[in-house]
């Protein structure tokens, strides 16, 4: 059942192409609706979320692994910096804190 959602039971250069897509219409989907969510969000009066960069920013370092991963014609020394440079990234934005102002406030 795994083989066929990933793609891996088709056959000739469109193979794997599918899942392909989906995961990177996924992603463009969910960096839209993040979009919305925080216009939204400032609409009503709300402020910047800290969060919003976060959450954005490791959707599309998600989308653009997988991108990577079904890239041609990159070598896979290529891939394994690309990919060091990608969780080293994602790595700094789930584990950093943001900084306190003199007021209290979160500043980006």
């Amino acid at each position: 059942m795994t083989a066929i959602l990933l793609g891996a039971a088709k056959t000739g250069s469109d193979a794997g192409a599918t899942s392909y897509r989906a995961f990177l219409w996924f992603g463009a989907l969910a960096l839209v609706l993040l979009f919305l969510l925080q216009g939204i969000r400032m609409l009503k009066g709300g402020l910047f979320s800290v969060n919003f960069s976060r959450v954005f920013g490791l959707t599309l370092i998600a989308s653009l692994a997988v991108a990577l991963v079904f890239a041609t014609g990159i070598s896979d020394d290529a891939k394994t910096g690309a990919f060091t440079l990608l969780g080293t990234i994602a790595g700094y934005l789930a584990g950093s804190k943001p900084s306190q102002g003199a007021s209290g406030e979160t500043l980006l």
